[in-house]
């Protein structure tokens, strides 16, 4: 089951501290689940520590949530394109701003070059889309 509008917002409201200027430091799709389509994106923050993001885009089950390192995810040996264009532009990068579109399962990671990440989570279409110079 896909997640909500509002518990989206709620996700986002509790993971604002830790992801909100943190560093992407790796992206990799992974193996196994979710048809391989999800990845994951890790990083650091300097006061809170590190993080996993994990984001499915299987259809009737999308989400977005943080996962521990405790949960084993394995990386798939060859990425998508799109994989790597995330880790072309993204890696090494802050992440400036983390929002939700009100009332809408689409959220917005801004990132510190003007790029935007743009994850919609909606059940029957999910989809990851990676923008340049967006503005509101």
């Amino acid at each position: 089951m896909s997640l909500k509008w509002k518990e989206i917002a709620a996700l986002i409201n509790e993971s604002r501290e830790i992801l909100s200027g943190s560093i992407i430091q790796k992206i990799f799709q992974v193996e196994g689940l979710a048809n391989n389509q999800s990845l994951i994106l890790q990083g650091f923050h300097q006061n809170t520590g590190p993080w996993r993001l994990w984001i499915s885009l299987m259809k009737e089950k999308a989400y977005w949530v943080l996962v521990p390192d405790s949960f084993e995810l394995k990386a798939t040996k060859k990425p998508s394109d799109f994989v790597m264009t995330l880790r072309k532009f993204l890696i090494g990068k802050k992440l400036d701003k983390l929002e939700q579109i009100e009332g809408e399962r689409i959220l917005l990671m801004q990132i510190e070059d003007q790029h935007t990440l743009v994850v919609e989570l909606i059940p029957k279409s999910p989809n990851l889309v990676l923008l340049r110079e967006w503005e509101e």
